[in-house]
């Protein structure tokens, strides 16, 4: 998953949470972070149903504007 962060000022911002869709709910994933490397021990064989209604949070930056991250999504199961 590519994941872009838009300038603060983006009025079509609606919620900063981020939730996957179209995964399966019984299965287990593993989520690998490009950048914040310290997030890739949080979600190692986190179920579908998790990550499609809890999801990651929110993803902060070294700024408020243009951050952007790469998220590998490996089926484990």
């Amino acid at each position: 998953m590519l994941l872009f962060k838009p300038n603060s000022g983006a009025s079509y911002v609606t919620s900063a949470d981020i939730v996957f869709k179209g995964l399966t709910p019984t299965k287990h994933y593993t989520l690998t972070f490009q950048d914040r490397t310290d997030l890739n021990d949080d979600f190692v064989g986190v179920t579908g149903t998790y990550l499609m209604t809890t999801g990651i949070g929110t993803l902060t930056g070294p700024s408020n504007d243009w951050d952007s991250e790469i998220i590998w999504i490996d089926q484990t199961d």
